[in-house]
């Protein structure tokens, strides 16, 4: 089998060999080319037949800030210990590098819906002194940045690796060395490894619970909606029947009013015939 179709994995004085095409445990962010016993390695299980992909130092989408050496290394036997032969090292304050990455970076794509990605950066620390740390802080997206003292690691280490991120969009990376200096040691950046990893069940199952909890409450407020509906036509229903009604009596009262169905008034007292009034003139009237 070619080394281009086996990576070799060094997990504490342990060898894990696997193919580029099925990974039957786990996967480990580390050197393809890595041949030493002492590595620090980031394990997590990765069902599908995806591979990592490899983001060089040299490659164009890293941007360096500050102040960084580059070096290519051939015909030596680094050589085979450095990723494409190059590595990008400081030892100066205030230095950062900055780059993007995406699903694209992995050896093969489609990616299974159930998988994010993550990213590891690997290379090499070299402390000054023991007892002192090089204290680097690792930003990805607008996620909130992670502080880490790192320690001496051989060529081949991966010193970080980022939370499970969604596999669609663009993503980046920024890497800000605080404090290299001759008193705290030296940072060296090989190459980043693009990661399938499988999303958190817990995140997924939210998120399922979010969408039932808002399929339940979308329901239950156009189910109260009807109900409102109907009630509110049935009460104008019952007070339409109650103003029919009450026209109704009160059209039939007045019917039997205008119909003469009143008590009738009784005659008033007879007048008694005028006395005739006697025309003779009075005989005994003297003249």
């Amino acid at each position: 089998m070619s080394r281009a179709a086996m990576k070799m994995a060094c997990v504490g004085h342990t060898v894990a060999l696997y193919n580029s095409s099925h990974i039957s445990s786990f996967q480990a962010s580390l050197s393809p080319l890595c041949r030493r016993p002492h590595i620090s390695a980031f394990i997590h299980h990765n069902p599908s037949s995806v591979t990592m992909g490899f983001i060089d130092n040299r490659d164009p989408r890293v941007q360096y800030y500050g102040s960084w050496g580059h070096f290519t290394d051939s015909g030596s036997d680094l050589e085979e210990e450095i990723y494409n032969g190059t590595l990008s090292s400081t030892s100066e304050g205030d230095s950062s590098f900055k780059m993007s990455f995406d699903i694209n970076d992995l050896d093969e794509t489609p990616l299974s819906p159930d998988d994010g990605i993550a990213i590891s950066v690997c290379g090499n620390v070299v402390n000054a002194e023991p007892d002192r740390n090089l204290t680097v802080l690792f930003s990805v997206d607008h996620l909130k940045p992670e502080r880490v003292d790192l320690r001496d690691a051989v060529l081949g280490d991966c010193f970080f690796q980022s939370s499970v991120l969604d596999a669609p969009g663009s993503h980046s990376l920024t890497v800000h060395v605080l404090d290299p200096s001759s008193n705290h040691g030296i940072l060296g950046f090989d190459y980043a490894s693009v990661d399938p990893v499988p999303l958190p069940k817990s995140s997924s199952h939210r998120s399922k619970s979010a969408g039932a909890i808002v399929g339940i409450i979308i329901g239950a407020v156009a189910f109260l909606v009807v109900c409102a509906g109907a009630l509110l036509a049935w009460r104008r229903k019952l007070r339409r029947k109650a103003y029919v009604v009450s026209r109704a009596k009160d059209l039939e009262h007045r019917m039997a009013v205008l119909s003469g169905k009143k008590a009738p008034v009784p005659p008033g007292p007879t007048l008694p015939a005028p006395a005739l009034i006697d025309n003779k003139v009075d005989s005994l009237i003297t003249d």
